[in-house]
């Protein structure tokens, strides 16, 4: 065989076509004959083969099964020619690739093809993917917080970053979408797109789907990453994920989490149905209705100043309206005057006219109150009301607005047992908003370890409770957060002592009056200073694994539980590239951050703010381009380093809301534009008005947004290619990406 490739090859041909028309797979040629395969068994018989000796100059005859040029020659075009039977030369279509001579004509047709041996391909040059990443109008120098600096004089702490860092930058829509056209790769069978260099002076990559795999003319596999491509509907992500699958803790912002103490909702304002209203019809003939009622105080009223109508004899409409000023009752058989608490009904209107009436009429719920006793005030330290005055329950729904911010015994007593004592905060026609019972609050609390008990001081300046303060509670609730629950979360009468705490962060003025609360037990307490500028304090000086938002959120042991989020990533990481030879390319020092440092708006987490609707806001919610990621235990890697903290089983992550932000410094960017929203790693805030928690995503055409964590989102990991890593094909666009490879 090795001979055989020295010497010049020339074969004559004889091939006859049918003219028939098929559809080929090959797009180079336009004739209307047909393609014929001559170097295959049915075809034998159709030509003969040549080899010229370039040492004797003479031709010696083979068969094809002796050989056949199929890798390593190429079909000369400017000696190869075909003739008619008449001997004229014939324009033909010759197609030579991998074994396989096709022609292609409306005659029949002689050939002389010439085989040269093909030449070996020019070595084509390797270049370092992040030495062109650098080297290009498009690109800025980090200068952000932590950025790389020899100077002694910078500040007092060491930069973050070892060497520089740099990123493509374009503002304008047509410098973001040059960029978009520029730093494109395949690797690991995949689309990704360049977004910055690293610490270790590789490249940093965000998954841009599968591409769409042709071949050349000459059989070599092509790659297109666009996402315009006819025929073609492709994916740029790995599918979609809920963040956390839960938003009732400030650990589910993690990537990974461990203490995920959940929040709570409770309704200390209780609501109480009165009664209801209904339509009714008079169908009997005499109805008779009073202007006054009376309460028995034996379980009926008796109706006063009664008035008979004959509705068969009426001659005019008689319209009947109750007020605060004058107001009409009626039994409801509509002809007693006397009747059981359930039976009686205050008429809000009604319209009576011959032969018939109809009207809206009010009715108590609960048939067994007939008046209810309520005071101004009540005796400091008792439930017993002073200045009592009565009411008839039926009346409330005329009267309601008068016993707002009023103490009440709904059983008809003056002196009210502490589990009977209302104190009315709003009310309407048919219900009444109030606190049931005393409930201390608090914001100074002890932890008896001994006794495993907590002990609210009541002593404190915002100390209060919803007896003796009722009337202000709402407000002073939010200066004293702390209150004493049972397990199941629900609020303990007259207490000071207890085995569970809730911490309120939210407390509604409105009438549903709920609290938002934290349940803690063990010790376990509310504390703000976790903060520092100082990044070297993070993990020493506010390290109480006792206050509950250190735990949740700076504990070196927070990385316990993987995020909804991280499941998704690590099991396309594991089926797509664990195990192949793509991995030994990937840095597994890169860093991927989960900055979870708090800013200093913490809402009613906040022991000493009064603020309740003021969001809980984490760093990243307005990122300022500062990439660097000083807290270990957000800073996600691979491999345990400085900076990193090796909790990555795989070397993949997310990028961060500043590593978007810095590419446009600015909170949108065209290179990210998707057909759908995808998350980054950075948590935004909580909004204690709703128990609701939030991480930074990008959406569809690039911008920054806030989602709560359960939505479902696309995934785009990010990965980290080492330094060497390069490329000798492709010119980075998303027709033609640059084909990765190792400069081994």
């Amino acid at each position: 065989m090795n001979l055989l490739k020295k010497k010049n090859i020339i074969i004559s041909i004889l091939v006859l076509i049918e003219l028939i028309f098929l559809l080929l797979a090959i797009n180079s040629f336009n004739n209307k004959g047909v393609y014929l395969d001559i170097n295959t068994k049915e075809n034998e018989s159709l030509f003969a083969m040549y080899l010229k000796n370039e040492i004797t100059n003479e031709y010696e005859e083979y068969t094809k099964d002796d050989f056949f040029p199929s890798s390593g020659y190429r079909l000369d075009d400017s000696l190869t020619n075909c003739i008619d039977n008449s001997g004229n030369s014939v324009i033909v279509s010759l197609y030579y690739i991998n074994g396989i001579v096709r022609v292609k004509s409306n005659k029949t047709v002689f050939c002389y093809l010439y085989f040269d041996l093909e030449e070996p391909p020019e070595e084509l040059e390797f270049k370092l993917l992040v030495d062109v990443f650098k080297n290009n109008p498009y690109v800025k120098e980090y200068r952000g917080e932590g950025y790389y600096h020899d100077s002694i004089d910078y500040d007092s702490v060491n930069p973050f970053f070892t060497r520089s860092i740099y990123y493509w930058y374009g503002i304008s829509d047509t410098e973001q979408n040059t960029i978009l056209n520029k730093w494109n790769v395949v690797f690991a069978d995949s689309c990704w797109q360049m977004i910055r260099t690293t610490e270790e002076d590789g490249v940093k990559l965000l998954y841009n789907g599968k591409p769409v795999i042709g071949s050349n003319n000459f059989g070599n596999p092509t790659y297109n990453c666009s996402n315009t491509i006819s025929g073609y509907s492709r994916s740029n992500n790995i599918g979609a994920s809920s963040f956390n699958e839960d938003s009732n803790s400030l650990a589910y912002v993690g990537y990974m989490y461990n203490d995920n103490t959940t929040t709570k909702g409770i309704g200390t304002i209780t609501q109480l149905i009165l009664g209801g209203t209904s339509n009714i019809n008079f169908e009997s003939q005499t109805i008779k209705i009073g202007t006054s009622i009376v309460d028995n105080k034996n379980g009926t009223y008796t109706i006063g100043n009664v008035s008979s109508y004959n509705l068969s004899s009426l001659t005019s409409t008689v319209d009947i309206v109750s007020n605060k000023s004058k107001k009409y009752y009626i039994c409801n058989d509509y002809v007693s005057t006397t009747c059981k608490y359930g039976d009686a009904r205050l008429i809000i209107n009604a319209n009576l006219k011959k032969d018939s009436g109809i009207g809206t009429e009010y009715h108590l719920t609960n048939k067994n109150y007939g008046t209810y006793i309520w005071s101004n005030k009540i005796s400091k330290g008792t439930t017993t009301l002073l200045n009592p005055q009565n009411i008839i329950a039926l009346d409330w729904y005329i009267d309601y607005d008068n016993y707002n911010n009023k103490y009440l015994c709904i059983s008809g007593n003056t002196n009210c047992e502490l589990r009977n004592i209302n104190y009315v905060i709003t009310a309407n026609g048919t219900n009444i908003h109030k606190f049931v019972g005393k409930f201390n609050f608090t914001n100074k609390i002890s932890y008896d370890s001994e006794n495993n008990k907590y002990i609210l001081d009541m002593t404190d300046s915002n100390a209060k409770n919803t007896l003796d303060d009722a009337g202000t509670i709402l407000k002073d609730i939010k200066k004293a957060h702390y209150f004493c629950v049972n397990v199941r979360g629900s609020l303990i009468t007259n207490t000071t002592e207890c085995e569970y705490v809730g911490y309120a962060y939210y407390v509604s003025d409105n009438n549903v009056g709920t609290i938002n609360y934290i349940l803690l037990n063990e010790g376990k307490y509310v504390s703000t200073d976790v903060n520092s500028t100082n990044n070297d304090n993070y993990l020493t000086k506010f390290a109480d694994d006792n206050n509950i938002i250190y735990s949740m959120l700076y504990s070196e042991n927070v990385n316990k539980t993987n995020s909804t989020i991280k499941n998704k990533v690590d099991d396309w990481y594991e089926e797509t590239i664990d195990g192949t030879i793509y991995e030994s390319l990937i840095d597994k020092e890169e860093i991927y951050c989960n900055d979870r440092r708090t800013s200093n708006n913490f809402g009613g987490w906040n022991l000493n703010s009064d603020n309740f609707d003021e969001h809980f806001l984490f760093t990243q919610n307005n990122p300022n381009g500062n990439i660097n990621c000083p807290v270990k235990t957000d800073a996600f890697s691979a491999s345990e380093n400085t900076y990193g903290n090796g909790d990555l089983i795989y070397p993949t992550g997310l990028l961060s809301a500043s590593e978007l932000y810095i590419l446009t410094g600015s909170s949108s960017s065209a290179i990210l534009r998707a057909s759908v929203n995808s998350w980054l790693g950075s948590p935004s805030y909580l909004i204690g008005k709703n128990n609701e928690l939030y991480c930074s995503y990008f959406d569809s055409n690039g911008y920054l947004k806030k989602a709560v964590v359960p939505t479902k989102n696309s995934v785009r990991p990010a990965i980290a290619l080492k330094h060497d890593v390069g490329y000798r094909i492709g010119d980075g666009s998303l027709t033609n990406p640059y084909i990765i490879e190792y400069n081994n």
